[in-house]
C-alpha cells in the first residue's frame, strides 16, 4: 500500500498577515518570532478589550437538552502592552468570559471585556494619550 506524503501545511494564524492587521496591539516582531516558532505562546497575547454578546455556532451535533447554566472565567487577558511584558503573568489586567449554554434551544452566548479596575482605566487613559501624541508604545 502506497501512502502520498503531502507537504505539512502550516496553518498557524500568526502567520497570516490579515489576522494580525486585525489586533488591537499585535506583537513586536521579535514576540511575534517566537510565538510562529511556538504557537502556543499566542494564548498569552492580549484578548479582545470587549466582546460583544453573540451566538456561536454550533457545528457537531447537539447540546444535551437538559444542560443550561453560565461559566464565567476571570483570567489575565493582558500581559504584554506594545513590546513591554508584565513581570509575571498573574499581574496581567483581569479579563472575564462568559459562556452561556441552553440545551432547550440548543444555542450558546459568550462575551468577554477587561475588569474596569482603576489601574486598567489608567493604563488605557495613557495609551490613548501617547497615541493622539504620535508616541506609539507606552
Amino acid at each position: 500500500h502506497h501512502h502520498q506524503h503531502r507537504p505539512k501545511k502550516d496553518s498557524t494564524i500568526w502567520k497570516d498577515a490579515s489576522f494580525l492587521a486585525k489586533l488591537s496591539d499585535p506583537p513586536p516582531p521579535s514576540i511575534l518570532h517566537q510565538i510562529q516558532k511556538n504557537p502556543y505562546k499566542g494564548g498569552f497575547e492580549p484578548a479582545n478589550p470587549n466582546i460583544t454578546p453573540y451566538h456561536p455556532r454550533i457545528t457537531y451535533g447537539s447540546l444535551p437538552s437538559d444542560l443550561i447554566g453560565t461559566l464565567a472565567i476571570n483570567c489575565a487577558g493582558r500581559i504584554r502592552i506594545g513590546a513591554r511584558q508584565y513581570n509575571h503573568w498573574f499581574d496581567g489586567d483581569g479579563y472575564v468570559s462568559v459562556l452561556g449554554l441552553d440545551g432547550k434551544t440548543n444555542t450558546a452566548t459568550f462575551t468577554a471585556r477587561y475588569v474596569p479596575t482603576k489601574d486598567y482605566l489608567a493604563q488605557e487613559e495613557l495609551m490613548k494619550s501617547l497615541k493622539e501624541e504620535g508616541n506609539g508604545d507606552a
